[in-house]
């Protein structure tokens, strides 16, 4: 049996505010992530608007 334990959702996750800087590495990579990022931060602000959480 290890040390590390299964974190909860609580623990493990961390609101967007709590950052003040974000890094994301693609570097070589020949996908556009733009698009998948403002999409993705686009449905999280939606449900901080409306106070619905993603199970």
């Amino acid at each position: 049996m290890g040390l590390a334990r299964e974190l909860t959702l609580a623990e493990a996750a961390k609101p967007l505010t709590a950052f003040r800087y974000m890094s994301f590495d693609v570097a070589g990579a020949m996908i556009d992530y733009e698009s998948a990022i403002e999409d993705g931060l686009a449905v999280i602000a939606a449900e901080a608007n409306t106070g619905n959480a993603a199970s």
